[in-house]
């Protein structure tokens, strides 16, 4: 029994000791090459989109759900 249970257990052994990196881990350019792109640094406005909204009370839950509910063409 105790033989069954290691040979079972021993994959989960043997994949610890598996590399989980891939083989290419170095970057694609030299980042202390001078002739390296440099990106166009420009301010970003962080709050262009925003639209300002005021809180309101919140509606019957049953309402909203019949509100969005499909529209059945058979009821009579």
């Amino acid at each position: 029994m105790q033989r069954r249970a290691l040979l079972a257990l021993a994959p989960l052994f043997a994949g610890g000791c598996a590399s989980t990196f891939p083989a290419d881990v170095t970057p694609s350019s030299n980042p202390a090459s001078a002739t390296s792109g440099i990106r166009d640094i420009r301010p970003a406005n962080v709050i262009g989109e925003y639209h300002p909204r005021q809180a309101v009370e919140p509606k019957p839950w049953r309402q909203r759900n019949d509100e969005q509910a499909p529209k059945s063409g058979g009821d009579s």
